[in-house]
């Protein structure tokens, strides 16, 4: 099932790079797949030696940010965990786009860093980016284990409610 929401998303992601003005040309972060392509925004998943890092979204399928405004005024600590997990999905569709549709390549997950766009009193910013450890176990198992990073923050890119970005190790 996870396999089918990863293709699903890595569909969009294509869908989305087009119509940009930044395209990708013949340079070493660009994976042979992705060359010519337009893109969105200045960040693409990187993959270099034995390491791969790449950012990931609470973008649906569809391309729009699913989760917009804060956590802790417009969502509750699940909805948080929901948009994390979303977040952690399309870091797996990158990871999977620029790992040659391989992700039997990624050998552990070494660090995950989670952005959480808060209200001024909401606390639990800790426990909102479990979603997308959780993700990382149920995908990975063991080796899904990773050092994590959890910041709460005063505003995000598109007024998003959660961003995660992952890096890995890779066969």
């Amino acid at each position: 099932m996870i396999e089918h929401l990863i293709e699903h998303l890595i569909e969009h992601l294509e869908q989305s790079w087009v119509g940009s003005t930044n395209v990708c040309a013949n340079s070493a972060s660009c994976s042979p797949r992705r060359r010519g392509r337009a893109r969105r925004a200045s960040r693409w998943p990187r993959s270099r030696a034995a390491s791969c890092s790449c950012p990931g979204s609470s973008r649906a399928g569809e391309g729009e940010i699913r989760y917009v405004g804060k956590v802790g005024r417009e969502f509750d600590l699940k909805d948080a965990q929901a948009a994390a997990r979303l977040s952690a999905l399309n870091v797996l569709a990158h990871a999977r786009a620029v790992l040659d549709d391989d992700l039997d390549r990624i050998a552990e997950v070494v660090s995950l860093r989670g952005y959480i766009n808060v209200a001024p009193d909401f606390i639990e910013i800790a426990q909102s980016v479990n979603g997308a450890s959780d993700l990382m176990i149920e995908v990975f198992g063991d080796a899904g284990a990773h050092t994590r990073m959890a910041v709460g923050v005063a505003m995000m890119p598109y007024n998003a409610a959660v961003e995660v970005e992952a890096q890995f190790l890779v066969r």
